[in-house]
C-alpha cells in the first residue's frame, strides 16, 4: 500500500486523514504484516527542508503501548467521554474521508434516545446519564466492527462499511430488543449508500426515517407507556431509598401528600404534605386518622365517604398488606380531579409495629396500580 499526499497540505491534516484511512481499513485488517515506513519530507512556509529530513524515527513496542493507552482515555480529543463512543468531530471527519476514499457500500444507522429529556427531569441527570451509557454499550455489543458515534446530546449514528443492509436491519432488531428489555426505547431510521455523491443525501434519509418511527411510538400511545414506566420508578425510588432531600426537589410536585404514620400512636412525621393538611393536622393536635376524615369529607366526592371509612381501620391495613403487600384507592375529589391512594409498609424488615407510607398521587400522571 502506498499513501501519498498531494505537496502542500498542512502536515496536521495529511496525517490526520492519512490516519483515520488507516483507522478504517483496520476495522477488517487490524494488524501490520511487517514494518510500517512512511517517508515525509517537510518544508516550511517558505520553502525551507527541514534539517532532519533524512532522519530515521522508530517507535518501539513500549512507545507505541503507551500511545495506544493514551488513546483509550475519556478525554482523547475523538472520544465522547460519557460514553465512550466516537464523538461529532469525529463523525464528520470520517464522513468527509469516507466520501474522499471511498467505499463499495455503506450503511448509516441514525438512532435517537427516546424519553431522554423526561428521564432527567423525573429521575435526574444521573439517571440520564446511566441511560446513555447503557445504549452505547448495547450498540459496542451489536456493533462491534462498525463505527458508533454520539452525535448529540440523545443522538446517535453507527456506519457499518461494508455490511449488508438485511445483516444490518438483524443487528438492529436485536438492539432495539436489548434495550426495550431495560424499559428504554430507541428510534431508528437505516439508509445505504453504494455512491459517495449520495452519501450526505443518504444520512439525511436514516434521520428522517428516525424521526418517522418516533413519531409513530407517539402515535402509538408511546409516551404514555413511558410516563407510567418513569413515574412507576419515581415511586419505587420513594419506597426503597427514602430520599427525602431526592423526594422534595424532583417527585413532590407529582403527588398531593406522603406521610409516615405509626399505627400504634396515630401520629405522622411528613415527607410532603400540603398546607390544607398541615392545617387539618393542626386541628386535630397531631392525630392521623381524625384528620383523614375531615380531609375526605370537605374535599372528597360523598359516594367514596364508606371506602375511606374502611380504609381508615388499621387491622384492616395490617391485614391487606400481609396478603396483598398493598393497600390501595382511587377516588374523585370535588374540584374534579382524581387521585390514587397507596398504603404499604415503610420499612419491610422491622416488626408489626413498623410505619405505614401513605401516598396520594395526582391521577392524571398515570402511575400504575401494583
Amino acid at each position: 500500500m502506498k499513501i501519498i499526499c498531494k505537496k502542500g497540505c498542512n502536515v496536521k491534516s495529511a496525517l490526520q486523514i492519512v490516519s483515520e484511512y488507516m483507522e478504517k481499513k483496520s476495522l477488517e485488517y487490524p494488524l501490520i504484516g511487517e514494518d510500517l515506513e512512511i517517508e515525509i519530507s517537510l518544508k516550511n512556509q517558505d520553502g525551507e527542508e527541514y534539517p532532519d529530513n533524512d532522519q530515521t524515527v522508530y517507535f518501539d513496542e513500549k512507545e507505541l503501548e503507551l500511545l495506544q493507552s493514551h488513546e483509550k482515555t475519556p478525554d482523547y480529543y475523538n472520544i465522547d467521554a460519557l460514553t465512550g463512543l466516537y464523538n461529532r468531530g469525529k463523525y464528520e471527519r470520517d464522513i468527509r474521508m469516507f466520501q474522499a476514499t471511498g467505499y463499495e457500500r455503506l450503511t448509516c444507522v441514525y438512532m435517537d434516545v427516546v424519553g431522554l429529556h423526561e428521564v432527567n427531569n423525573h429521575l435526574g441527570h444521573e439517571a440520564g446519564d446511566k441511560m446513555l451509557c447503557m445504549i452505547s454499550d448495547a450498540i459496542r455489543e451489536y456493533f462491534p466492527k462498525s463505527l458508533a458515534y454520539r452525535i448529540g446530546g440523545d443522538e446517535f449514528v453507527v456506519l457499518c462499511p461494508d455490511h449488508g443492509q438485511e445483516e444490518v436491519l438483524e443487528k438492529v432488531s436485536s438492539l432495539r430488543q436489548a434495550i426495550r428489555q431495560q424499559d428504554y426505547e430507541v428510534s431508528i431510521g437505516i439508509g445505504e449508500s453504494t455512491d459517495t455523491k449520495t452519501l450526505n443525501e443518504i444520512i439525511n434519509y436514516a434521520e428522517n426515517a428516525m424521526r418517522y418511527d418516533k413519531a409513530d411510538f407517539y402515535r402509538n400511545n408511546g409516551g404514555l407507556r413511558q410516563m407510567r414506566s418513569l413515574n412507576y420508578k419515581l415511586e419505587q425510588l420513594l419506597l426503597k431509598k427514602r430520599d427525602a432531600n431526592h423526594f422534595l426537589d424532583v417527585i413532590a410536585p407529582r403527588y398531593k401528600g406522603v406521610y409516615m404514620v405509626n399505627p400504634k400512636t396515630d401520629q405522622c412525621r411528613y415527607i410532603y404534605v400540603p398546607p390544607y393538611f398541615q392545617d387539618m393536622l393542626d386541628r386535630n393536635k397531631g392525630s392521623f386518622i381524625p384528620s383523614m376524615r375531615e380531609y375526605y369529607h370537605a374535599l372528597v366526592r360523598p359516594e367514596y365517604y364508606d371506602r375511606f371509612e374502611t380504609i381508615l381501620d388499621y387491622h384492616y391495613i395490617q391485614e391487606k398488606l400481609a396478603s396483598e403487600g398493598m393497600v390501595t384507592m382511587t377516588y374523585e375529589k370535588l374540584d374534579d380531579s382524581w387521585v390514587e391512594l397507596k398504603i404499604t409498609a415503610y420499612d419491610q424488615s422491622t416488626a408489626d409495629t413498623q410505619e405505614l407510607l401513605w401516598i396520594f398521587i395526582d391521577e392524571k400522571y398515570g402511575l400504575p396500580t401494583t
